[in-house]
């Protein structure tokens, strides 16, 4: 099914299209190979009959230039890499409009942390090469700065000395700090922050997450540790790529929405059928982002240097509107709180997780965030830093393994007892989120098929240059 945000996003979507079939010379030749008529496409019911474009069919087979307005690269300001995880980086150029639209995209985050009030730090964490997240954040910070939000920046990037001797040093002199990075790194941080001895409680810590989903005692747990205090409010995540930059932002009221549906297995199925595992859930805003959810796959377009019309971004997950969401959690016994509803876009997209992020072990497909809630479980959460390698190996009698490498924490020695606890939670969590890793199991009693290797923190398989690797190659 596919959902169309028309009456809110306007015709937008629809004069992207009409633009990029004459002046994009590599969008024109794919039209034309699957015997699209852009004459033909002339209102909202007729996007539907778009080519949805991807990597595979329509990057990939293009140069850069071509995939360009006017195949000329003169209207890009900045090009960001992808950080390469579901393959090789492409590179994505950004013009002066799609950074004009990050700061809208970004504005819901800092009214929520009431930038404009209060003297913000902005540590941003991200790693700060050609990676898309850190550069396109700082460049967002500056202009909400020049609009008149309270807001400073430093980028420590990815050095967790570093971002240690921003929270001493520069930190304790504004009103609150705000920490964004990706969320293993952002715990790092916090870990490293209070062995130092730096006092977090009065530095007003928020917290700003992307590129990977966590689970609700995940970020109960990282609360804790920036001694925050309020469940809704002090952490957020951002969902974004290097394709588009953000295309959309937790709120308090996907928080909130989230976390009854992490309580209640009824509401999380009537939200999320057949997610499996408790989907990440944002906002989006229609006037700047066209999300449409077409069998199960999250299609995306979006204004840039480089057009994306109808482009499966590889994310499974679903739509929503304010109504379906009312209407199913009053079914389930839940209200939205008029509160938290007042201000928000009323547009929702569920994320179930990458297709193109799998581990194939004997036919079946695991997926990161299979075993992923094991290691966010509260028994496991303070032993585990969050990074591991899934894989499939031989071992020395021939037979497969499915192999499943943890970091441990800092300061957590690796030990018989703990290795057992994660290697029990990381096969419960597969066997009730992966139904054919079940059947696999009963077709092969006796037989270990997954094996756990517990790390100390640091070890050199998890390389800390930026976004975490799930899939070994």
């Amino acid at each position: 099914m596919s959902v169309l945000s028309t009456s809110v996003a306007g015709d937008w979507p629809l004069q992207l299209f009409r633009r990029a079939s004459v002046a994009v010379p590599a969008y024109a030749k794919f039209l034309r190979s699957r015997d699209c008529d852009p004459a033909l496409v002339v209102e909202a019911a007729d996007f539907g009959r778009v080519p949805i474009m991807a990597k595979e069919n329509y990057l990939r087979s293009a140069s850069l230039t071509d995939l360009m307005w006017d195949g000329s690269p003169g209207g890009a300001r900045l090009v960001a890499s992808s950080s390469g995880s579901s393959g090789t980086p492409f590179y994505w150029p950004q013009d002066e409009e799609s950074l004009r639209e990050a700061v809208h995209l970004n504005t819901p985050l800092f009214d929520a942390f009431d930038c404009r009030a209060r003297s913000t730090l902005c540590v941003i964490s991200f790693f700060m090469g050609a990676h898309v997240a850190g550069i396109s954040q700082f460049e967002a910070v500056l202009r909400l700065a020049r609009r008149g939000y309270r807001l400073t920046a430093i980028c420590p990037g990815i050095d967790i000395e570093e971002n240690v001797r921003v929270l001493r040093d520069v930190a304790p002199h504004f009103d609150q700090t705000v920490v964004m990075g990706y969320p293993p790194l952002v715990k790092d941080v916090l870990t490293a922050a209070c062995a130092a001895g730096v006092s977090l409680e009065p530095l007003g810590l928020r917290l700003v997450f992307s590129g990977e989903s966590f689970s609700e005692n995940w970020r109960d747990s990282v609360h804790r540790a920036a001694r925050a205090t309020d469940p809704l409010g002090s952490s957020l995540a951002i969902y974004g790529s290097a394709d588009s930059g953000i295309i959309g932002v937790e709120s308090p009221l996907t928080v909130y929405a989230r976390r009854a549906a992490a309580q209640d297995p009824q509401l999380c199925e009537a939200l999320f059928p057949g997610a499996g595992v408790l989907p990440a859930l944002v906002e989006f805003d229609p006037r700047y982002r066209h999300i449409e959810d077409v069998q199960g796959d999250l299609v995306l377009s979006a204004r840039s240097s480089l057009p994306l019309i109808r482009y499966r971004i590889g994310d499974a997950g679903r739509v929503l509107s304010m109504a379906t969401l009312a209407k199913v959690m009053a079914q389930c016994g839940h209200a939205v709180p008029a509160d938290l509803a007042g201000g928000s876009t009323g547009h929702f997209a569920a994320l179930y997780g990458r297709k193109d992020v799998v581990c194939t072990f004997y036919a079946v497909n695991i997926y990161p965030d299979n075993v992923k809630e094991a290691l966010e479980r509260p028994d496991l959460v303070s032993e585990a830093s969050g990074r591991f390698l899934l894989g499939k190996e031989t071992a020395a009698s021939g037979e497969q393994l499915l192999r499943l490498r943890v970091e441990l924490a800092p300061g957590t020695a690796p030990s018989p007892p703990l290795q057992q606890r994660i290697d029990q939670a990381a096969g419960e969590a597969l066997r009730s989120t992966n139904a054919e890793y079940r059947k696999l199991e009963e077709a092969m009693p006796g037989r270990r098929l997954l094996d756990v290797v517990t790390l100390p923190h640091g070890d050199p398989v998890f390389a800390r240059t930026g976004k975490s690797r799930r899939v070994a190659p």
